[in-house]
């Protein structure tokens, strides 16, 4: 088999018909990845509206990142969804506003309008909270309150 050097670092022996060696062949790969999530990125903040802008800025704040931190702590890192409704307990990492603060902002640092939830559950209110029936909406948002109101009260959590 006759070798050449890689095309691309000029260190290692690869056998002709090739270009480049695999060091430098996942290099690219992960070089490649990096500039299209760049170019992605760039192209998804010019297309976002202002409010999704002002949105991002107040969840990156240390004013939400305190707030986060002491709903998690409050409600001992609980998923109350979890707890209450199938009666397990998983760890919280999300805190929910169950009124979203795009719907209603002067909500977003209302202890009482936050939740601690997993990422599973989280999605799951997203997704009936875009695809749901406004029914559906209404009896996510009553139960959300009434099971943080409880927890509250088992355990005597004062916000």
């Amino acid at each position: 088999m006759i070798l050449k050097l890689c095309n691309r670092c000029k260190k290692n022996l690869i056998p002709i018909g090739t270009s480049v060696c695999k060091e430098c062949e996942e290099k690219y790969k992960t070089e490649k990845r990096d500039r299209d999530r760049k170019d992605y990125y760039k192209k998804y903040n010019e297309n976002r509206t202002d409010i999704e802008k002002e949105m991002q800025l107040f969840y990156a704040s240390s004013e939400w990142q305190s707030m986060r931190e002491f709903i998690l702590a409050k409600y001992k890192w609980i998923d109350i969804w979890e707890y209450y409704e199938n009666h397990n307990i998983v760890e919280a990492n999300i805190v929910h506003h169950i009124i979203e603060t795009k719907v209603n902002p002067s909500l977003r640092m209302n202890k009482e309008n936050l939740i601690p939830v997993s990422y599973k559950t989280h999605q799951m209110f997203h997704n009936i909270l875009r695809d749901g029936t406004e029914e559906e909406k209404r009896q996510l948002i009553d139960k959300l309150r009434e099971y943080c109101k409880r927890f509250r009260e088992e355990f005597n959590i004062n916000l």
